[in-house]
């Protein structure tokens, strides 16, 4: 099965689309890091209380604003 995007470069919506598109795994990797990065502040930390709680707060509404989205990491990323 193959699938062919076809953007006109000459439309602004259509070059910001594509742009979007060639970004694509970039931005999952660095939403990967992200949220490996707040596991690690979350687990590892030796930070105060509060500052953890943050962390883990923002890794939380990370996860809600994939899920909401139905992105899951694991499959685009690991």
């Amino acid at each position: 099965m193959r699938a062919k995007l076809i953007f006109d470069l000459g439309d602004h919506e259509d070059r910001r689309e594509h742009l979007r598109c060639i970004n694509a795994t970039t931005l999952c990797s660095i939403l990967w890091e992200m949220d490996s990065w707040l596991r690690e502040k979350v687990k590892y930390s030796n930070e105060p209380e509060e500052k953890i709680e943050a962390f883990e707060q923002a890794r939380n509404q990370l996860h809600e604003l994939l899920n909401e989205s139905s992105i899951n990491l694991d499959n685009l990323y690991a």
